[in-house]
């Protein structure tokens, strides 16, 4: 490899009751949706395409000091008493 990092490119994304994922950098171009106590990291960059994020009041995502580019076009935050 020259050097460069690899970008993992995710088109939508559950990560299901106490799921963890680590990602150096991705690239969303769909929904992302976090159900309960489930963490999502972001630990070099991340680019959102227009993206939806659905989170538990349980779930994290932990940017870091990631470089974010993009947008993101809506939050939502939903009881756990409402999920799976």
């Amino acid at each position: 490899m020259n050097g460069s990092s690899v970008v993992i490119n995710i088109q939508d994304l559950k990560l299901i009751k106490y799921s963890n994922l680590k990602v150096k950098n991705a690239f969303f171009n769909g929904t992302i949706d976090l159900f309960s106590n489930s963490v999502l990291e972001v630990y070099q960059s991340v680019v959102f395409n227009d993206n939806s994020i659905i989170l538990s009041d349980t779930s994290f995502i932990n940017f870091g000091k990631s470089k974010i580019n993009g947008i993101c076009k809506e939050i939502k935050l939903i009881n756990i008493d409402f999920r799976n």
